[in-house]
């Protein structure tokens, strides 16, 4: 595929010398390109329903933060919004790993808990020394479910900012 403007040119040949198969038609088209399908008075092609497309509130999207599942079949700026909520929940998601590690160092005084956001129970534990430590210890327990929650929250908050539902 060639940009417009662009010189065609064939693979046998030097750049600039055009085979005939890329010869413009009446178009202005390659006559190689397939032709465009039909769109009716909206600018949406024939084969879309107007309705669907846009009286629907909110988008189903996949949880996948690769691909969305859905993402392929739906219309473009459809598939980058749900692209664009997608990289945005990536950049705020939280790593077990991390709480993890954090809980291993600072555990004693809630830093851990400080990375997932639960402030008030960290300048609990960091006042109590981690409850003399019991609190602390059995939050070993309870870090994983913890993230799990609070990646669950974050990823609603911004799939409705973004006028998507999860599916």
């Amino acid at each position: 595929m060639s940009l417009p403007g662009a010189v065609p040119h064939s693979p046998s040949g030097p750049p600039g010398a055009a085979s005939a198969a890329a010869q413009p038609t009446a178009a202005g088209l390659p006559a190689t390109w397939p032709a465009a399908a039909p769109h009716d008075a909206a600018g949406l092609p024939a084969t879309w329903s107007a309705a669907a497309s846009h009286d629907a509130a909110c988008l189903p999207v996949a949880s996948s933060a690769a691909v969305p599942h859905g993402a392929a079949g739906l219309p473009e700026w459809d598939r980058l919004r749900v692209l664009r909520a997608e990289a945005e929940f990536a950049s705020v998601r939280k790593d077990a790993r991390v709480a993890y590690a954090l809980w291993c160092v600072v555990g004693l005084i809630g830093g851990h808990r400080f990375y997932l956001g639960d402030t008030g129970r960290s300048i609990a534990m960091l006042f109590t020394l981690g409850g003399l430590g019991v609190w602390s210890l059995l939050d070993v327990f309870f870090v994983a479910r913890r993230v799990r929650a609070v990646n669950r929250a974050r990823r609603a908050a911004i799939m409705a900012r973004h006028g998507l539902i999860d599916a």
